[in-house]
């Protein structure tokens, strides 16, 4: 018997729920909507027909078993959205031990439900996903996947495709180069990694862009350094790092809290003393999903930061998925990139002590 986590979230509780450190979860389905006609709704003006009697404003998420910070913060902003439209919204994935076709069951219920809108990031299981995103669409709801497309029969499911790692990739690691070389590190000085454990499908995407721009640029890498949680335990992981690597010229980070870290450590370090040369002179890279760390680059601080557009993605799916459940037509594929921001001033000595810590 398939069981999901669920989310049910009323639009007067929308915002407010934005701010609670955790959602209402609950093992319960939700509460069914009022029956349609399926054969009127399969008849050849099936979709106009099956959309006029749905008495739903709700949207639904479909999200994989494995969670990930990605999937938390769009989970966050597309309820968000979801109020600021006057929808209800619900967030639904399946628990682990479920079998192969959860998160497709999931989705058939969601449209049986007559739900406004599903919105999809695809598991695994690709091949039972797409028999439920056929169904799904021939029933006339309107569904949309995240993260990628997911190949079906027949017409296509719209999708927002996250792409352009590779090229985004080459753009940080040549900022972090070029400062390092003007900082006065040889040309053949070598980097450090900081990546985060366990990874996903994107992580894992974004390492191997990494490990192909530094393989293309022959930019020897020190040190892999992995860590398991968040900055604390980023902190720890680097530490002993860069107390010993004082011949690398740049640190890269694959995620946020790597990217946090690095910079902290590389301004108000515990590891190097406050007359260290080497203070300053790292360039700090790294790929970033919430807004609050560009100020790393406003400040001049980090070398290079790429903005995955994580909030932006979350905000377009709500729109996207609006506009196909009121007959508009949309893309087949809308791609999104991350945007490199580059340091454009650094740090004087005044905001240099300004920014050491009080350790």
């Amino acid at each position: 018997m398939l069981r999901s986590a669920c989310r049910i979230v009323s639009c007067s509780l929308v915002v407010l729920s934005w701010f609670l450190i955790s959602g209402c979860d609950s093992t319960s389905e939700p509460p069914p909507l009022p029956p349609v006609d399926e054969a009127e709704a399969n008849s050849a003006t099936s979709a106009s027909l099956y959309q006029s009697h749905r008495k739903s404003s709700e949207i639904a998420l479909i999200l994989p078993a494995k969670d990930t910070p990605d999937y938390r913060l769009w989970e966050r902003i597309i309820q968000v959205e979801s109020g600021k439209k006057h929808e209800s919204f619900v967030s639904q994935r399946p628990s682990p031990g479920d079998p192969p076709t959860a998160q497709a069951d999931l989705v058939r219920d969601c449209s049986k439900r007559g739900v406004k809108g599903i919105l999809v990031i695809p598991d695994e299981h690709e091949a039972e996903l797409a028999k439920a995103l056929e169904y799904a669409r021939d029933q006339g709801t309107a569904v949309l996947t995240l993260t990628h497309a997911v190949k079906v029969e027949g017409k296509p499911i719209p999708a927002i495709v996250l792409e352009g790692y590779e090229k985004t990739a080459d753009a940080l690691l040549k900022a972090a180069l070029d400062d390092a070389k003007e900082a006065g590190f040889p040309a053949n000085a070598p980097g450090i990694l900081l990546i985060r454990r366990p990874g996903d499908a994107e992580s894992s995407a974004r390492l191997a862009a990494i490990e192909a721009a530094i393989k293309k640029a022959n930019v020897n890498i020190a040190e892999r350094v992995y860590f398991d949680g968040l900055a604390d335990a980023a902190q720890l992981a680097l530490d002993p790092v860069i107390m010993k690597r004082r011949d690398a010229a740049f640190v890269f980070a694959d995620e946020d809290q790597g990217t946090n870290i690095i910079v902290e450590k590389l301004t108000g370090s515990l590891a190097l003393e406050d007359d260290d040369p080497a203070r300053f002179k790292y360039s700090a890279i790294g790929f970033i999903m919430l807004d609050r760390f560009k100020s790393l680059i406003d400040r001049g601080i980090a070398s290079a930061i790429a903005d995955r557009k994580i909030i932006q993605t979350g905000k377009l799916a709500v729109r996207l998925i609006l506009d196909l459940a009121e007959g508009k037509t949309i893309a087949d594929r809308t791609v999104v990139e991350p945007e490199v921001l580059r340091r454009t001033h650094k740090p004087s000595e005044q905001e240099k002590r300004m920014m050491k810590r009080p350790y």
